[in-house]
């Protein structure tokens, strides 16, 4: 009983790297893709005026997006100290690393309705949390740290639309990311509240 399980416990692994690699292809691919395109007028634009990086009118994100490829990346650095207490001094440095990449081959006339999402999510560095005594995290950003500083997943979600009002999804979800598009109740970085617990 136990080899079958050593046996299935090995192929997940398996699986999940080769899916790491898979969803590293496309960032890289998106990446190469983008700065092969980007055209002189980028240097015209102004930065300020645009809701992202490399949004703006014919951008190759832009053009993705009309072909059903969509991507966004969000890194988030804190660097926090205790001011107060028994720990006055300690300071650490962390951050946080959310890379979105969505597939809707609706938009290339097949598979009405259906679309994948996928979401790399890379923790990284040290936090202030737990040595302050306090009963709540103080860092919400950072509160779901291993020990040693570093943890990372991968969402994968495929969803089938039948109407603006029944969807079927399927595959490893990422709950706080799901929370986030519920405004005042999860963070959406800029447009919500950074609060994810």
């Amino acid at each position: 009983m136990s080899t079958k399980l050593n046996k299935i416990v090995v192929l997940i692994y398996a699986y999940v790297r080769k899916s790491r690699k898979i969803f590293y292809f496309f960032i890289v691919g998106i990446v190469i893709f983008t700065i092969h395109s980007v055209s002189a007028q980028e240097n015209q634009l102004d930065v300020t005026k645009q809701q992202t990086l490399g949004s703006f009118p014919g951008s190759p994100k832009e053009t993705l997006e009309k072909y059903g490829l969509s991507s966004d990346v969000w890194v988030t650095q804190i660097y926090q100290g205790i001011i107060a207490g028994d720990d006055v001094g300690v300071s650490r440095y962390g951050g946080k690393t959310d890379a979105f990449f969505k597939i809707e081959p609706e938009k290339l006339g097949l598979l009405r309705g259906f679309s994948i999402d996928a979401q790399y999510e890379h923790y990284l560095g040290l936090d202030v949390n737990r040595l302050d005594n306090a009963l709540v995290a103080v860092n919400t950003a950072q509160a779901y740290l291993r020990a040693g500083g570093f943890h990372s997943a991968l969402s994968i979600v495929g969803t089938q639309r039948f109407d603006k009002n029944l969807s079927l999804s399927i595959g490893k979800f990422n709950l706080l990311t799901m929370a986030m598009k519920t405004p005042l109740i999860g963070g959406g970085g800029l447009n919500t509240f950074m609060n994810r617990a």
